[in-house]
């Protein structure tokens, strides 16, 4: 199931980053600053959130 869900979040972001490539092409300029020093650690942080709660009958014992 959470296979599933995580395929079909990369799916998803990959189609559009697609489409979006196809009416204007995205150059290497596109990537900010912020993007690379605060964007990506978030959304990594987050993901590391959600696999341990994905995770709970094995982590949250342990947390709590």
């Amino acid at each position: 199931i959470i296979g599933n869900i995580l395929g079909s979040n990369v799916f998803n972001i990959l189609m559009i980053l697609g489409f979006t490539a196809l009416v204007k092409p995205i150059g290497a300029d596109a990537i900010s600053d912020q993007m690379i020093k605060l964007d990506i650690w978030f959304m990594l942080g987050v993901s590391l959130i959600f696999a341990a709660i994905s995770w709970g009958s094995i982590l949250l014992p342990l947390l709590f």
